[in-house]
């Protein structure tokens, strides 16, 4: 939790722009250049400062002669400057030799604090669209999913921007969607701070790798076409040069990489699957979802859009393994409807507390006026002018309190365009009824006016609810054992793909 005090603050920031719990390299000076070049990924090996051997890998080629290595460490955990956990013990020592399959005890020389470095870091994920874009490197800067957060905010960097001016306690200089963020206190700011890393900067990050590994899918499926064409007019007498042609154009892109990658975002390093273990998008959609009677079972309250979204991503990378690229494309499409479900909930909510139940706090406030600057491009991209009244009743600093009626309705007119349904949204719960449906009141899913529906009227409804309830028990329950395994897999793979630990 980012605390409310200005050296909180500070820490924080240092820790958004420097990072603090992924891809840790230290940066080793050598007293001798190396003598021979090195490519990225050799082993580097040398003592920590407990006098015990520390092992990581190059994250970069080094020519012979080369000065400056960058090492990166098999786990954070090994060596963490940043963050709320200090952990040296298992940093290269300052002063000490390192040695390679190709050299031995070279001395080199290693400030711990100054460098150490990140080289993953919410900043970077805020502004990688605009620098590919800038550079005109990578089609992610023109995803689908992106161009309508461009279109909307008028930049690539908007998470960046809305980060760095919540700090600065500025005025945001976007094309719509605008905050002034001197109107809030620390607490307000707080919320902004922590909830924009994860769902605005994380969040979109998650929807781009994916698109990276459908767009790196379709550049090998056309690979493999143009050789084949190219294949058929070639005589049979050169069938070993076609071979060897063959072999070099679908030699195989990393295809599935990306995808992995947005599944480890998705559940964040801190993630363990113990309750508000984590900070990203799944821990979000967990903690939401107890609010709208959609977490999935009693056992593990694990949100149903969570639920539907690791089984999708399951069945995603097993589409890009076998070349089915439209159908991941589609997948994916599925996961982005999955992900808008918490965003939409938590604005909801927000909206409740402070336009219903008067909870007017700064916090409470900021929490909603971040949710919904995170899902409003797409209800934009949808109806404009719904996405306005959105953002008028939710925005930082609004005029009045939200009226929830209003933003319930706006967000309601765009679901089918969300592809999102009513039951996947649910209603708000109140907390003081028993019942898997007794809602707040004008809370209720789509077309359910009354706070609870247990009146006379109602109770055929409410039975075959209530059947339908027992039924997706029994169902949940044997599908939990799947979703845990899942979980586990996902996680294993993430933090070995992330970290290099090998689990086996």
């Amino acid at each position: 939790m980012l605390r409310q005090t200005v050296d909180g603050f500070k820490n924080a920031q240092n820790i958004y722009e420097n990072g603090a719990y992924s891809g840790v390299y230290a940066i080793l000076t050598l007293e001798k250049g190396v003598p021979i070049s090195l490519e990225k990924g050799e082993e580097i090996s040398g003592l920590n400062t407990i006098k015990k051997q520390v092992t990581g890998k190059l994250r970069k080629d080094v020519k012979k002669g080369g000065t400056i290595i960058e090492v990166e460490y098999q786990t954070s955990d090994y060596c963490r400057v940043n963050g709320e956990s200090i952990s040296k013990q298992r940093c290269f020592a300052e002063n000490g030799s390192v040695e390679a399959d190709w050299f031995e005890n070279i001395r080199y020389s290693y400030n711990i604090e100054q460098d150490t470095k990140n080289s993953r870091t919410i900043q970077r994920l805020s502004t990688l669209a605009k620098v590919e874009y800038n550079n005109n490197t990578a089609e992610g800067c023109f995803d689908d999913y992106m161009m309508q957060f461009k279109d909307y905010y008028g930049r690539y960097d908007y998470a960046d921007h809305w980060i760095m001016t919540a700090f600065k306690e500025g005025t945001t200089e976007f094309e719509n969607g605008n905050a002034n963020f001197a109107l809030y206190y620390k607490e307000g700011l707080s919320e902004i701070i922590q909830n924009a890393g994860a769902l605005m900067s994380v969040w979109m990050h998650v929807v781009l790798k994916m698109g990276e590994s459908i767009h790196n899918c379709q550049m090998l499926e056309n690979d493999e076409k143009q050789n084949n064409n190219e294949i058929d007019i070639i005589d049979n007498d050169i069938d070993d040069e076609n071979n060897n042609k063959e072999s070099k154009i679908t030699s195989p892109i990393t295809v599935t990489a990306p995808w992995d990658e947005s599944v480890a975002l998705y559940f964040g390093s801190q993630e363990n699957g113990r309750p508000n273990s984590g900070y990203f998008p799944y821990a979000y959609g967990n903690k939401v979802c107890k609010n709208f009677g959609t977490c999935g079972t009693l056992i593990f309250s694990q949100a149903q859009s969570n639920m539907e979204a690791i089984a999708n991503f399951v069945t995603g990378q097993q589409a890009l393994k076998d070349k089915k690229c439209e159908d991941a494309k589609n997948v994916r499409q599925i996961i982005v409807r999955q992900m808008t479900v918490p965003l939409i909930q938590g604005t909801l909510h927000s909206a409740y507390t402070v336009g219903v139940q008067m909870n007017t706090r700064e916090e409470i406030r900021a929490e909603g006026a971040v949710l919904a600057a995170s899902i409003l491009p797409l209800v934009h991209a949808c109806n404009a002018e719904d996405a306005n009244m959105i953002y008028t009743n939710m925005k930082v600093g609004a005029e009045t309190i939200p009226n929830f009626l209003v933003v319930k309705a706006a967000f309601e007119n765009n679901y089918e365009c969300l592809g999102i349904k009513c039951e996947d949204i649910g209603g708000i719960i109140d907390p003081n009824k028993r019942g898997q449906y007794s809602y707040l009141e004008s809370a209720g899913p789509c077309g359910v006016d009354a706070s609870t529906i247990d009146s006379a009227d109602s109770i055929n409804e409410e039975s075959a609810r209530v059947e339908k309830a027992k039924k997706l028990s029994i169902e949940v329950t044997i599908g939990l054992t799947v979703g845990a395994v899942f979980v586990a897999a996902l996680l294993l793979g993430a933090y070995e793909y992330f970290y290099g630990v090998k689990w086996y």
